[in-house]
């Protein structure tokens, strides 16, 4: 979503301009350690955001007593938003339905029941190259990024009419649907190239067993005959 704009310049009729804790409840999950265990709740970190959604396949377990405390500030909801704060600044994940319960660590988490706003939309805004632009200037680590609650809540957002969001949203999605198919062709065509090449290698190894055994029996028979002959 290119969203890069001149401040001089008039917004178009219907739109403006504002910040994302004016319209959006922004807050976080737990800044503590936990104690991890062998059975219990997932805590998700921005290690676990990845590629649009959450990878429960290498996460940490905490116990119902600590899910519960971290939850009762910071529980996550469907169609909310999840944001790393810290490391990979952005990224952001709409949360689906039906999900594992889960509690939150160093994550932003956006929510909205505003009927005038799509999550989507805000979803696309920030996984734009403006956002990405506006963070490098808020960033507070050193070695490694950060980006504050606060600065998350003054982050400014260009929101146009929900007709138009949704609109943006469709378009935006179907840009998706194409760049996967592009992504899995190319994958299959790696994958096909790879096949080919190691097909024709084993042909080749065996081409060239063959032309030796044939060369063996070959400089057998030339010796035979060298011994008949003398």
């Amino acid at each position: 979503m290119n969203c890069m704009y001149n401040k001089n310049k008039q917004l178009p009729d219907g739109w403006k301009e504002v910040e994302l804790g004016g319209i959006c409840d922004v807050r976080d999950g737990t800044h503590s350690s936990p104690e991890y265990v062998n059975e219990g709740y997932p805590l998700i970190t921005s290690k676990n955001l990845t590629k649009g959604y959450i990878d429960f396949s290498e996460v940490n377990l905490i116990s119902k007593k600590d899910f519960d405390e971290i939850n009762r500030r910071s529980k996550v909801d469907s169609g909310d938003i999840l944001m790393p704060m810290i490391g990979t600044i952005g990224n952001p994940i709409i949360i689906p339905k039906n999900i594992r319960e889960f509690a939150i660590k160093n994550i932003a988490l956006i929510k909205s029941s505003n009927k005038d706003i799509s999550n989507n939309y805000i979803k696309y805004f920030l996984d734009s190259p403006y956002f990405e632009q506006v963070t490098s200037k808020f960033n507070r680590g050193g070695t490694q990024k950060f980006i504050s609650l606060g600065d998350i809540r003054k982050i400014k957002i260009l929101l146009p009419p929900l007709e138009t969001q949704k609109h943006i949203v469709s378009i935006l999605e179907k840009a998706e649907k194409l760049k996967k198919k592009r992504e899995d062709a190319d994958k299959k065509t790696a994958e096909y190239l790879r096949d080919i090449r190691v097909f024709l290698i084993k042909k080749l190894v065996s081409y060239v067993k063959l032309f030796l055994v044939l060369l063996q029996a070959q400089q057998m028979k030339n010796t035979g005959m060298e011994i008949l002959i003398g």
